[in-house]
């Protein structure tokens, strides 16, 4: 009997000791949206590329000096976002595949802003810093041309695909007439 109630307490130590790791993750505040990172930091005065729905594409947000996302119009670099914050351009959002470790593949993306060096998965968007995110493009299952949207002309958004520009031009797309 003794010994049944050392394992509970063991096993009841062990559980309680354990913390279950999160990534980062958007909160709501009185002024808008923020995210906070995994190690409890936030992005301010900066762009941030983030997979918030885990579909292995991240987007890329800006923030603002209080830390909260700009959505709807126009970035201080000039560049534009959506209601949900996602950059664009051409009313396209950008986006940029996942690496495995949850983070964004960001290998060009160590560059200044705002007079701080960022790492990781912040980055500047806007060209006015010198760093212009990997533009994508998107691919019908038959044709030779690659589109700005999924949907454009008669292409079937559900079977059309997600590449990067230079990964279309290498393959001898040629840009649509309709979208382009």
């Amino acid at each position: 009997m003794k010994r049944i109630k050392q394992w509970i307490a063991a096993l009841c130590m062990t559980v309680s000791m354990t913390v279950t790791a999160f990534g980062g993750q958007w909160m709501q505040g009185n002024s808008g949206w923020w995210y906070q990172n995994d190690d409890g930091s936030y992005p301010v005065n900066c762009w941030q590329w983030i997979d918030g729905n885990g579909d292995g594409l991240a987007e890329c947000y800006y923030f603002n000096a209080n830390g909260y996302c700009l959505m709807n119009g126009q970035t201080p670099d000039g560049n534009f976002v959506d209601a949900s914050g996602a950059w664009t351009v051409g009313g396209v959002v950008q986006t940029q595949l996942v690496n495995l470790s949850g983070g964004a593949d960001l290998s060009k993306a160590v560059k200044e802003n705002s007079g701080r060096e960022t790492t990781g998965s912040t980055v500047d968007a806007g060209s006015s810093f010198g760093y212009t995110a990997e533009a994508t493009v998107w691919l019908s299952a038959t044709g030779e041309k690659y589109h700005r949207i999924p949907n454009c002309g008669r292409m079937n958004p559900n079977k059309a695909r997600q590449v990067s520009l230079d990964e279309a031009v290498a393959g001898g797309y040629q840009p649509c007439k309709n979208c382009y």
